[in-house]
């Protein structure tokens, strides 16, 4: 199995619910060290290409998946989303996002929440910040207090798809979700007001951020809150991981608050997981999706992980869900 970007306790919780279910599996990680998961496309793509796949890999559900779909490198999975309840259990909305041509190509595991900014309470009293700002002119406003308070950089930002993520939400913040959501059907044209003015911000945005290398991940700027050297990031729920993992108190050592502008609006990706076509194990792979994709193996997967089970009822014991807390 193939994973990127999931930390090294999630995938052996998970395993071990495998290892539960179906005893007479053998579960070998292949995951790939640095690059903030560039790596391990890298590899992946290599292996795809030479007939050499893994008997899975887990990607974004949804369009991140599209390259695999068109060049046939994995499976339809509507079998196992079935056997596990369809839409009885997973969110409808979820369900027609990943579905291409009446085909469903991945199981999601989870679902995060994107439009997460991260602040350092202790940095923002002393600035004199005291209050959430309404949009993002007046988050820029309070960055300013932040600088002047003797912080040099107000945001910390990691490598490029870091700084991707923090203009998604810029976007969804100066364009609404209705018209954020109309960039990707045409709907919405980028030479728009709206996109220039997101644009603008994310200019100002990274006047006030640190300069990251690209091969960045997110735990870097994660911590540079965490140690007070900045007052914001910009990251999704799965951060509150590393806040515990530096024994943190949520209210005292961090807070946490939608990207200004994004109030009441859930900006969502899953993590999923794939069956390639010819694996070698297909059988050890419907079980590894059946496992990923129960209540039971969820509630394994997303302890500690900030995200919701996307399988309903979730089994909420135990997971820190942020999302859940904040509208």
């Amino acid at each position: 199995m193939v994973g990127r970007r999931l930390g090294e306790g999630r995938p052996r919780r998970a395993r071990r619910r495998l290892q539960e279910q179906f005893p007479n599996d053998t579960f070998v990680n292949l995951a790939v060290a640095g690059g903030a998961g560039s790596n391990a496309k890298a590899k992946l793509a290599s292996d795809l290409e030479n007939g050499n796949p893994p008997d899975s890999f887990q990607g974004h559900a949804g369009a991140e998946l599209t390259d695999y779909i068109v060049k046939g490198q994995i499976e339809p999975v509507n079998d196992v989303i079935e056997a596990l309840g369809g839409s009885a259990v997973f969110p409808q909305d979820l369900l027609d996002r990943i579905t291409v041509e009446g085909n469903i190509y991945s199981v999601p595991s989870n679902i995060h929440r994107s439009n997460v900014v991260w602040a350092n309470p202790e940095v923002l009293e002393k600035a004199g910040v005291s209050a959430v700002p309404a949009d993002i002119d007046g988050w820029l406003a309070d960055m300013q207090k932040v600088k002047d308070s003797g912080v040099e950089t107000p945001l910390s930002v990691g490598g490029t798809w870091t700084v991707v993520h923090l203009f998604e939400n810029v976007l969804l913040a100066d364009l609404g979700a209705d018209d954020y959501a109309g960039l990707f059907d045409g709907s919405t044209a980028w030479d728009s007001d709206g996109v220039k003015q997101a644009a603008d911000h994310m200019v100002k945005l990274l006047g006030f951020a640190n300069n990251a290398a690209d091969g960045d991940d997110w735990v870097a700027p994660t911590d540079m809150v965490i140690d007070g050297t900045a007052a914001y990031n910009v990251m999704g729920d799965w951060a509150v991981a590393q806040f515990n993992s530096r024994d943190q108190a949520e209210g005292t050592d961090y807070t946490y608050f939608p990207v200004p502008g994004t109030d009441g609006v859930f900006n969502f990706l899953a993590d999923s997981f794939t069956l390639p076509k010819g694996a070698p194990n297909p059988d050890g792979t419907k079980d590894w999706l059946a496992t990923v994709g129960s209540a039971e193996g969820q509630q394994a997967f997303n302890v500690a992980k900030g995200s919701k089970p996307s399988h309903r009822p979730p089994q909420a014991h135990g997971v820190a869900d942020v999302s859940r807390q904040m509208r």
